[in-house]
């Protein structure tokens, strides 16, 4: 069971992480008088791979390592792979060679890695919402206080575009049931889930509701999604476009 608790408490890690380059990297749909999406750009020299669950570390490495690129594993954690090419290649060119790439049957997908560019988007800006964190101030350059986290991850910077940023399904796979009914979680769950485990390892879908909810999970809920800008407890970093489906384990 221990075993178990760990493995959905690093899915939930890599979910947030996910999460969190989603919103920084989210296109564009609108647009406003200052800052206005070009068209996106191609990298002419480089293709993002990622690779099917069943590859082991040892086949993904010995792939990747008869390829003459420079591997990027910095997402690695998910599966996935940003190949540095030598040499600069045309669109088609790249095509070709992720479809190449595609051939292998341990590799799952295959991307090339494009670029929007804002215009004025080196403007500094950001956008504080108004709630409280206990009193915390806002403090991007020296993060510090409860919200440091979020101060460090520049999302006020982030905050500042929102009207161009689409609404994101975040799914939290947790070892126990979040607090829908808290006032800065109360309208941010589209779907909550929860799957009973005796201990005997007996197993059946059971109402949320009958659980009691949890402080951890409550809290992973809210780095994510808390109500944004509502005068009440703290920030999610979704900065309102989260919607979140809610899967709890609890033994």
């Amino acid at each position: 069971m221990e075993i178990r608790k760990k493995l959905f408490l690093r899915k939930n890690f890599i979910l947030f992480l996910t999460m969190l380059c989603a919103i920084l990297l989210l296109g564009c749909s609108s647009q406003s008088e200052s800052v206005v999406a070009k068209n996106d750009r191609i990298v002419s020299d480089e293709i993002i791979i990622s690779f099917q669950d069943f590859a082991s570390r040892e086949q993904i490495d010995d792939f990747l390592s008869g390829q003459e690129v420079v591997v990027d594993g910095t997402l690695s954690d998910i599966g996935m792979y940003r190949l540095i090419l030598p040499v600069p290649l045309s669109e088609e060119e790249l095509e070709l060679l992720a479809e190449t790439l595609r051939d292998n049957s341990i590799v799952d997908k295959t991307y090339l890695n494009t670029v929007v560019t804002m215009e004025n988007a080196s403007v500094k800006g950001y956008f504080c919402p108004n709630d409280p964190w206990s009193g915390e101030y806002w403090d991007t350059n020296v993060p510090g206080g409860k919200n440091w986290g979020i101060e460090a991850i520049d999302a006020p910077g982030a905050w500042r575009y929102l009207d161009f940023m689409t609404n994101v399904n975040v799914g939290i796979i947790e070892s126990h049931v979040p607090n829908h009914l808290h006032p800065d979680l109360k309208d941010g769950f589209v779907n909550r889930q929860c799957l009973l485990i005796d201990k005997d390892g007996n197993y059946k879908e059971i109402d949320p509701g009958m659980m009691k909810p949890d402080r951890h999970s409550t809290r992973v809920a809210s780095v994510i999604n808390a109500a944004f800008n509502n005068d009440e407890g703290v920030t999610g970093v979704m900065g309102g476009k989260g919607k979140l489906y809610s899967y709890a384990i609890e033994y």
